[in-house]
């Protein structure tokens, strides 16, 4: 029977958190984010997420409950062994943003280009479909 290597569940830990001095994360959760929030001591979280020492259940709980729902589903996902990767994740959360964003801005848009002739609005409305083919095409 051939075995199944176990994931190492700090290193699935440590693929939701900020990387110190690096871009966000997909989830922005900063360890210092996640240590007020959970009320686990910044050092235990550091040390687990470094391999330096193991967690108990109880303290494995507060850290997963006070992440985001993203970042829960990811790291239960991760661990489970499913593909779930952090790009597929990334472009999902910024869909949504700008989806939102656009619910939010779309009458501005729509105001701000009513004062413009039709030729103009086409122009623009062409503008942007063409950034979006390009964007579509990368």
């Amino acid at each position: 029977m051939k075995k199944v290597k176990e994931p190492r569940i700090n290193r699935a830990f440590n693929s939701v958190l900020d990387k110190p001095g690096e871009q966000c994360s997909p989830f922005c959760v900063s360890a210092a984010w996640l240590a007020r929030e959970s009320g686990v001591a910044k050092r235990i979280i550091s040390d687990f997420r470094n391999e330096k020492t193991a967690i108990n259940t109880d303290t494995f709980g507060r850290l997963l409950f006070a992440m985001p729902i993203e970042a829960r589903v990811h790291l239960l996902s991760w661990l489970a062994g499913e593909e779930n990767s952090l790009e597929s994740v990334w472009q999902d959360k910024q869909a949504q943003q700008l989806a939102e964003f656009l619910e939010k801005e779309i009458d501005l848009l729509v105001a701000a280009i009513s004062y413009l002739s039709p030729m103009s609005r086409a122009a623009i409305m062409n503008a942007i479909a063409q950034c979006l083919r390009q964007e579509a095409a990368a």
